[in-house]
């Protein structure tokens, strides 16, 4: 057994950490030596560690650890010259166990984890799925969904309203949207207790988008928003006009006009744009009214 010492001549430094490590004839590193006084009260400028090997052992097997003669040790530190941070690091119980339990507890067999734990959105997305002590009910006109009052009021001022006030909705538990399709109502309310949009296309982000503006759901309708605006195309120009004058969406009527603006006569030309002049006169003339207006910025 040999012992290693590392010094170091920085007065304002002190040795926290040291690893000793042995190099073979492969390059492989083998540790043999480690000190760590973190812990320690007093600084060190010197600190010496037991190096793990006998001088026997590395004649014996010399062609391994003593290549061309020379023994290879690395060696690693780390310094501290003050206070690097202030928290706790590590915590350590000692128990004081009985041995007969210590024994027990080293002879439990503990069944190892088969997944990754899960998410709250995952416990919630069963709460809902699974209907656990659901004490609301959201009907269209073909189905009734179950929900819970402690998840739709904080989502939503409107359900807020309607559940804490004397509204029908309150005394009878019942809230009625014949005005969504089920899809909708499915989705809407999973992305209230989940906070995650789901299988989103054109179709049922318009539909989630009205959606989210009843109930102000102001996530959701940006989110939709987001959605929408990135999948402008000449053909569904007109849907979204007609979606945010309906609303009366100025973000979203001026993110549309400035896309037409960008590619007038890509729009303007087309049979699509020529029919939505005939249904919707007054909003095509505002959107033509913007592009003279503003014309390529």
């Amino acid at each position: 057994m040999r012992s290693k010492s590392v010094a170091v001549e920085d007065s304002q430094a002190s040795v926290k950490m040291a690893t000793v490590q042995q190099r073979n004839s492969a390059g492989k590193e083998i540790e043999c030596g480690k000190i760590d006084t973190r812990n320690d009260l007093c600084r060190k400028s010197t600190m010496s560690t037991p190096i793990n090997f006998e001088m026997r052992n590395l004649l014996d097997q010399k062609h391994e650890y003593l290549p061309n003669d020379k023994l290879t040790l690395r060696c690693e530190c780390t310094l501290s010259t003050g206070i690097e941070f202030q928290r706790i690091e590590d915590t350590f119980y000692d128990l004081h166990l009985t041995p007969l339990l210590k024994q027990r507890i080293r002879d439990t067999k503990f069944a190892p984890y088969t997944s990754e734990p899960k998410s709250v959105s995952d416990d919630l997305r069963c709460l809902y799925k699974d209907q656990i002590l659901s004490d609301i009910r959201l009907e269209t006109k073909s189905k009734t969904f179950h929900a819970h009052k402690s998840v739709l009021c904080p989502r939503s001022p409107v359900f807020t309203s309607m559940l804490t006030t004397n509204m029908k909705e309150k005394l009878m538990d019942c809230i009625e949207v014949e005005d969504l399709e089920d899809s909708t109502i499915d989705q809407f309310l999973l992305f209230l207790y989940t906070d995650i949009l789901e299988d989103l296309q054109w179709e049922s982000a318009m539909k989630l988008y009205y959606a989210a503006y009843k109930y102000q759901v102001q996530r959701l309708k940006d989110l939709c928003t987001s959605f929408l605006i990135t999948g402008l195309n000449r053909r569904n120009i007109g849907d979204l006009l007609i979606l945010a004058d309906k609303h009366q969406d100025s973000d979203l009527k001026t993110a549309v006009e400035k896309f037409i603006c960008m590619r007038d006569k890509q729009i303007f030309c087309t049979d699509e744009w020529e029919s939505f002049m005939e249904t919707h006169s007054e909003i095509a003339m505002k959107t033509m009214y913007f592009y003279l207006k503003n014309g390529r910025d």
